[in-house]
C-alpha cells in the first residue's frame, strides 16, 4: 500500500469522529511492533520522528529509509511525519527523504512571524504534495495550572493563523504536556470545544499518552483528529522487557528484541482501540 498523506488521513478521521494516532519511532523494534499493532486492529496510523531526535541519536536518512521501506509494505493506511520540525532547511530534507507530512514547530514567535515562517514550509510542502501541521499555543513541560493557562491555544488568533497559512492541520495547546509527569494533565475541554467549533482544519493533541480510555473519547468528540502518543507507550514497553529480564536473567539479546516487538503491538494496539481508529483502516 503506498504511503498515506496526513490530510487524507485526518480528514477520514473527521468524518468517521475517531483519531489517529502518531508514534515517533527509533529504531526497526519499535516501528516493527507498532505497524503491527496497526495491521491487526486495522487501523490507520502514522509514525516518524522529532528533529530533535534526530540532533540527539538517530540518524535521520537511516531512519527515514527504514521507515519509507516497512510503511510502504504495510496493508493498511500509514503517513510518514516529521514531528516538530524547527527550520526550512530540516523539513526540505524531510520532504526529500520521503515524509508524507511535516510539521513546522514556529510557535516560539510572534503571531506574524509564525505565520511567515508556516507560509514558506506550506509553499514547499504543498508544491511537493506534502502536508503540512503547525502549532498555535504552545506545549509547556510544566503541569502546573498557571504554566499552562499562560501557554492556551487563543482562539482568534488561530483563527487569523490558519486563515493566513492554508496548513492542513492545527496542533492547539489546552493543558496537555509532553513527557511523563507525576499527576495527570488537567485538559481545558471547554476550551478545545471552542477550537474545534471555529477553527477549519483537523485539530492535533501533543503531549497525548497519560491518559485515559475515557478521556480521549472526550477529546476526539471535540475535534481531535490526532493524537501523539510517545511517552508513556514507550514506559510501558520497558515495564514489560524490564519484568520478563527480571524472570529471565539468562535471555540473549535477539530474544529481547523480539519481546519488545510483542510489547510494542501489544501496548500500542490498547492505543489504538482508544483512539476509535480500529476497524478505520
Amino acid at each position: 500500500m503506498s504511503i498515506a498523506s496526513m490530510k487524507s488521513l485526518l480528514k477520514k478521521a473527521e468524518e468517521g469522529n475517531y483519531a489517529v494516532g502518531f508514534h515517533n519511532v527509533i529504531d526497526s523494534v519499535s516501528l516493527t511492533g507498532i505497524l503491527n499493532a496497526a495491521q491487526e486492529k486495522h487501523a490507520p496510523i502514522m509514525v516518524g520522528i522529532a528533529q530533535v531526535q534526530c540532533e540527539k541519536f538517530v540518524d535521520f536518512d537511516s531512519i527515514m529509509n527504514l521507515l519509507v521501506h516497512e510503511c510502504e509494505k504495510a496493508s493498511v493506511p500509514v503517513g510518514i511525519h516529521l514531528d516538530h520540525g524547527l527550520d526550512i532547511e530540516m523539513i526540505r530534507k524531510a520532504i526529500d527523504l520521503g515524509c508524507s507530512s511535516v510539521m513546522i514547530d514556529a510557535s516560539g514567535y510572534s503571531l506574524a512571524q509564525n505565520i511567515k515562517i508556516t507560509q514558506k514550509v506550506v509553499e514547499l510542502a504543498h508544491a511537493n504534495g506534502v502536508s503540512v501541521e503547525a502549532e498555535f499555543g504552545q506545549m509547556n513541560d510544566e503541569i502546573s495550572e498557571e504554566a499552562q493557562e499562560t501557554c492556551f491555544t487563543d482562539v482568534e488568533g488561530a483563527i487569523k493563523f490558519v486563515q493566513a497559512t492554508d496548513i492542513d492541520a492545527l496542533a492547539v495547546s489546552f493543558g496537555s504536556v509532553h513527557g511523563i509527569h507525576d499527576t495527570v494533565p488537567a485538559l481545558n475541554l471547554t476550551l478545545l470545544e471552542h477550537l474545534h467549533k471555529d477553527i477549519p482544519v483537523p485539530l492535533v493533541m501533543h503531549g497525548g499518552s497519560g491518559h485515559d480510555r475515557r478521556t480521549y473519547h472526550q477529546v476526539i468528540d471535540r475535534g481531535i483528529r490526532k493524537i501523539n502518543y510517545v511517552s508513556y507507550g514507550y514506559q510501558r514497553v520497558a515495564a514489560k522487557v524490564r519484568e520478563y529480564l527480571m524472570n529471565n536473567p539468562y535471555t540473549v539479546y535477539d530474544n529481547i528484541s523480539y519481546l519488545a516487538i510483542d510489547a510494542f503491538k501489544e501496548v500500542f494496539g490498547e492505543v489504538v482501540t482508544s483512539f476509535r481508529s480500529e476497524g478505520k483502516a
